[in-house]
């Protein structure tokens, strides 16, 4: 090949424009999954660990249950904030999990001594 055609070339190829990017496609937010399995148990294990630390500091009954379910809500509401602005979806299946896992941390929990 000539060297200027070959210059020529390589400067052609550098001021074409480039192909789109393609994002690849997100994975459907499904009710029954292994993201949703967790969601729930780290909200139980959130609302133990408030219950806990309420308890800790002397907080009585159903003040240290309110206490543990709000900290457990909080955690799983920021986390869903955090993921929108990361570019992920903002997900109310996860959040539906988050609160049967806050509703049956409160079970255990309340069966405590």
């Amino acid at each position: 090949m000539n060297p200027l055609a070959a210059v020529l070339f390589v400067l052609a190829m550098q001021s074409a424009p480039a192909p789109p990017v393609q994002r690849p496609a997100r994975a459907p937010d499904r009710w029954i999954a292994e993201d949703k399995t967790r969601h729930m148990v780290t909200s139980m294990v959130v609302v133990g660990f408030g219950y806990a630390g309420a308890r800790l500091v002397n907080l009585e009954g159903n003040d240290a249950l309110i206490a543990a379910a709000a900290g457990a809500a909080a955690a799983g509401i920021l986390k869903e904030v955090h993921d929108r602005s990361v570019g992920k979806p903002f997900s109310l299946r996860d959040l539906a999990w988050d609160a049967v896992g806050i509703g049956l941390g409160l079970v255990l929990v309340s069966q405590a001594r």
